[in-house]
């Protein structure tokens, strides 16, 4: 029958219930019950003796020694109290509301001493020490083999652990195997006023030795100039003021506020003591302020320099490394994509793109290249076999497969262009500059130097010869400096919506269609109006002409008229002449003897004058021999009427002078000759003859 519990009624709940035989009824104690149970407890006390001591069997009697105590029998020491044969080394538990147990242990006649283990104590006002060895200073808790909780405030948790600064916290002890015995060394330690250390390892155990610093994980350590360094992780290390090193082997730099994470060598280090830089993940390395290298493994050197990615490298202030396998190297350089390139200050975003020139060239696509010096590259390899690639100084290359090449300032602009000379510009899809200051634009347009019979290229051109007039003085430079082509021959194209030039003797202006038009419109009228102009003029010359004509054949219809008039009064004068000589001869027969003579003379002379004349009418009339077939009938009729007029005599002596005149113009001894014979004709005019 169990006399431990017995059943009661229970009011309350109205049933039976089960109760101690302890229990009263109603409340009331059983005094029998409660005296027992004092008893019991007092007999127990010996068995709470000494915390260090060993209570051996009645069967053999074995003693057991820890340290270089020894203890006999069952009697020990707890407190300030002894029962029992004394120990060789008896505890001190002087201090009042102390507690001290162990061999050898002490609490230093410290007040609120807690002292648990062998030559454990305590070294200041309200220390706990709890292990063998261990040891407690003011405010300190020690708990562990060795464990030291030297500064105060502090906390040394687990074998050889240690806290010797102001509230640090050291967490974790150190371990051995057959070969490697327990050693101080290994411990884990927290030197810096309120420094954590928590972690242990075969080699060495957590280090905090900086105020504020925090060391998580075997082999981990917070230097002494760490302050609020934290270290979390095995082997991770903190160096610097304020950094942060967690992960496997990571280390915070020591000089700037460092944060690295991750494993395996991360590393962290600013270049001054206020910048930070930042390693998260496997192998990073970031060195430099604000210096950042996240991924799987980067490094990014330099102030603010970014890696971020696998396998990246920033080297340079502000340089930036971004994808898998991309270098930037240089201030301000950027490398983004996979296996780009970029240095001197360059841009590479791409697949394998490559930006090398210096004075921030830039690279964009895949296998995109530029390497000159400002140079721009943009476009992909595509379906061409050449990438996009700016390889003189300040180029420019965009599109899939376009070429910059010339050496300075060249553009080349859609797929396939390519600007192959000095500041050529190349815009369209397989356009192509191959000349210097030159610009070819469209698909497929083609710049040319030579002169070629559809264009001047670069020649000089100073003249132009069009139906056999010669053209000059045009304005510009005669030596064009480059061309502007928009085909090729054979692709000609139109230019479209080109405003008016201007026009003057120095302009070097396009000229548009509708000026073009104006001049041709302009020059039709005025050859319309020279047209009838000239017409005018032509039909005035020919009316004019008419009338010279006219004139001319009148004048020398007079002119035939007053030769033949004066042939025959010739004529008839030297016949009535004859006839009054022949008068004159038989009336003065006796000077007809001396004036046959003159008359002879005279006879010669007027035959030599007729002759004369004769050939200078003959060479008159051969001059004008149009007009002297016309005056042979007039002188036929004029001499017809002479005829009939030869009886007028008296009026012959006048016309016989002019006759004579002109007879003796030729020579002045001729006409001295006549004069005589002159005198003599003119005396039959004048005086009459007689009847």
């Amino acid at each position: 029958m169990n006399r431990t519990y017995r059943s009661i009624w229970n009011e309350a709940l109205g049933a039976w219930v089960a109760a101690s035989e302890l229990d009263s009824a109603r409340g009331k104690p059983n005094k029998s019950a409660v005296a027992a149970a004092v008893l019991a407890a007092v007999a127990m006390l010996p068995s709470l003796a000494g915390a260090n001591t060993f209570v051996p069997g009645t069967t053999n009697g074995t003693q057991f020694t820890v340290s270089s105590c020894t203890s006999s029998g069952g009697s020990g020491t707890v407190g300030r109290t002894t029962t029992g044969n004394t120990n060789a080394y008896p505890v001190d538990g002087s201090g009042t509301y102390s507690t001290v147990a162990g061999c050898n242990s002490s609490g230093n006649n410290n007040l609120a001493a807690t002292v648990y283990g062998a030559f454990a104590q305590v070294t200041g006002t309200g220390g706990t020490a709890t292990g063998f060895l261990s040891s407690a200073a003011l405010w300190g808790t020690s708990a562990g083999l060795e464990s030291t909780a030297s500064g105060a405030g502090s906390t040394a948790l687990g074998f050889g652990a240690t806290a010797n600064a102001l509230n640090s916290v050291a967490i974790g002890g150190a371990a051995g195997n057959g070969t490697t015995p327990l050693s101080y060394a290994n411990s884990t330690i927290a030197s810096g006023a309120g420094a954590v250390a928590i972690g242990s390892n075969a080699t060495k155990g957590a280090q905090s030795a900086a105020s504020d610093g925090i060391a998580i994980g075997g082999q981990s350590s917070v230097a002494s100039a760490a302050t609020s360094g934290i270290a979390v992780g095995r082997g991770a290390t903190v160096n610097g003021a304020y950094g942060i090193a967690q992960g496997d082997g990571v280390v915070s730099g020591a000089t700037g506020r460092n944060v690295a994470i991750g494993s395996s060598g991360t590393t962290a280090n600013s270049a001054t003591s206020a910048g930070g830089a930042v390693a998260i993940g496997r192998g990073q390395s970031a060195s430099g302020d604000g210096a950042v290298a996240i991924g799987d493994p980067n490094s990014a050197t330099g102030t603010g320099a970014l890696a971020i990615g696998a396998n990246d490298t920033s080297n340079g202030s502000g340089a930036i490394a971004l994808g898998n396998n991309n270098s930037a190297s240089g201030t301000g350089s950027v490398a983004l994509g996979n296996s780009s390139t970029a240095t001197n200050s360059s841009v590479a975003i791409g697949s394998s793109a490559s930006a090398t020139g210096t004075n921030g060239a830039v690279a964009i696509g895949n296998a995109a290249t530029a390497n000159g010096t400002g140079a721009i590259a943009l476009g992909n390899v595509g379906s061409f076999a050449a990438n996009s690639i700016a390889s003189g100084a300040d180029a420019l290359a965009l599109g899939n497969g376009s070429t910059a090449s010339g050496t300075s300032g060249a553009v080349a602009v859609g797929a396939a262009a390519v600007a192959s000379a000095n500041y050529g510009t190349a815009l369209g899809s397989n356009s192509t500059a191959s000349v210097a200051n030159s610009v070819a634009l469209g698909y497929n347009a083609l710049t040319t130097s030579a002169a070629t019979a559809t264009s001047g290229g670069t020649t000089t051109v100073s003249s132009a010869t069009i139906g056999g007039q010669t053209f000059g003085n045009f304005a510009g430079a005669n030596s064009a400096g480059g061309v502007v082509s928009v085909g090729q021959s054979g692709s000609e194209r139109r230019i479209q919506n080109v405003a008016a030039g201007l026009v003057t003797a120095t302009s070097t202006d396009a000229i548009n269609g509708s000026q073009l038009y104006s001049v041709a419109s302009t020059t039709t009228s005025s050859i319309t109006s020279l047209s009838t102009s000239a017409s005018t003029g032509l039909s005035s010359a020919n009316s004019s002409i008419t009338s010279l004509s006219t004139s001319t054949s009148t004048g020398l219809s007079t002119a035939n008229s007053s030769i033949t008039s004066l042939s025959t009064s010739t004529s008839t004068g030297l016949s009535t002449a004859n006839s009054s000589i022949t008068s004159l001869s038989t009336s003065t027969s006796t000077g007809l003897s001396t004036a046959n003579s003159s008359i002879t003379s005279l006879s010669t002379s007027t035959s030599t004058g007729l002759s004369t004349a004769n050939s200078s009418i003959t060479s008159l009339s051969t001059s004008t021999s149009t007009g002297l077939s016309s005056a042979t009938s007039s002188i036929g009729s004029l001499s017809t009427g002479l005829s009939t007029n030869n009886s007028s005599v008296p009026r012959c002596p006048r016309r016989l002078r002019r006759v004579c005149r002109r007879l003796t113009a030729p020579s002045r001894r001729s006409r001295l000759r006549l004069r005589p014979v002159c005198r003599r004709l003119r005396a039959p005019s004048v005086r009459s003859p007689p009847a």
